[in-house]
């Protein structure tokens, strides 16, 4: 991974992801394996091939031009959160105000540079980042000869860890994402859209029998038959909320989910929420597009 990235070779880079998809699968690190399964599924079943290929290609960044300086995305991104942040904090700014935001929040990269730049512009040379050679002392060299002749770091047929840690994480890997984990993953992206394949009826309340003998159901609504369940409460309140939820539903929202726009404007956060007629025209616009 590390040299892929560094050479710029995103396409060897997302092969390699998807084997850390089953590594991270078996070890203890599920945000990652759902993390990965997102991005996979995103790339191969839901963009297009010039979507992909712009997407692939924004994951490593080189910001010096030279060959072999590949760096990812992410990272740079990160660098230049903590670099915005020391320059807020110094400069007693606000990061919402106009010149944050417009000049210097744009040559972040620049700033980074101008350090650089004025010390070999008057020859003062960069300090190696290697770490200096360890003392050649008798005794290092003969025991370090030993190590190399008896490959003590490698890893070796009766050599075992003391608190006898498995280290793989591939075949566990295989085995949870084929025992379920994978199918309960499917499962909660579906419900999280909204989306049910042919036949599944999980998420509907419509059933043949119902199985409560003093409850029908229609059209996945539930009806109430009598006036008071075995617990005393009064069903027409209920049958008031049944008909509530089912106002919603005919008006195409979902009784538990707001609707709207977010943007930040001057360093605020705003939310434009949607009225019942925009939302219409919006569900009848992808309904008519995908399905």
């Amino acid at each position: 991974m590390s040299y892929a990235i560094a050479e710029g070779d995103v396409g060897r880079v997302y092969e390699v992801m998807k084997v850390m998809l089953i590594t991270f699968a078996g070890s203890s690190h599920s945000k990652y394996t759902n993390y990965l399964l997102e991005t996979i599924c995103n790339l191969e079943y839901e963009s297009g091939p010039a979507l992909r290929d712009v997407i692939l290609k924004g994951m490593l960044i080189n910001l010096t031009g030279r060959e072999g300086a590949f760096s990812a995305a992410d990272f740079i991104q990160e660098f230049f959160n903590r670099l915005l942040e020391a320059i807020v904090e110094k400069k007693g700014l606000e990061y919402g105000a106009k010149f944050i935001r417009n000049v210097v929040s744009r040559n972040l990269h620049h700033f980074a540079r101008i350090k650089l730049d004025m010390r070999n512009s008057v020859g003062l040379t960069k300090h190696s980042g290697k770490h200096p050679t360890p003392h050649t002392r008798p005794e290092f060299v003969k025991l370090s000869g030993i190590y190399r002749d008896i490959e003590l770091h490698f890893g070796r047929s009766g050599r075992s860890y003391d608190e006898e840690r498995d280290v793989d994480h591939v075949r566990p890997g295989f085995a949870k994402l084929q025992d379920g984990k994978l199918k309960a993953w499917v499962n909660n992206s579906t419900r999280n859209r909204d989306i049910t394949q042919a036949g599944d009826t999980t998420n509907s309340m419509h059933t043949d029998e119902p199985s409560d003998p003093c409850s029908t159901v229609s059209n996945g609504n539930t009806t109430l038959t009598s006036t008071a369940d075995e617990d005393g409460v009064d069903n027409d309140e209920l049958a008031g909320l049944e008909e509530s939820d089912h106002d919603n539903n005919e008006e195409g929202v979902l009784s538990k989910t707001t609707l709207g726009f977010l943007q930040v404007v001057d360093g605020e956060l705003l939310i434009d929420g949607l009225d019942n007629t925009t939302i219409n025209k919006l569900i009848d616009m992808f309904e008519g597009e995908f399905f």
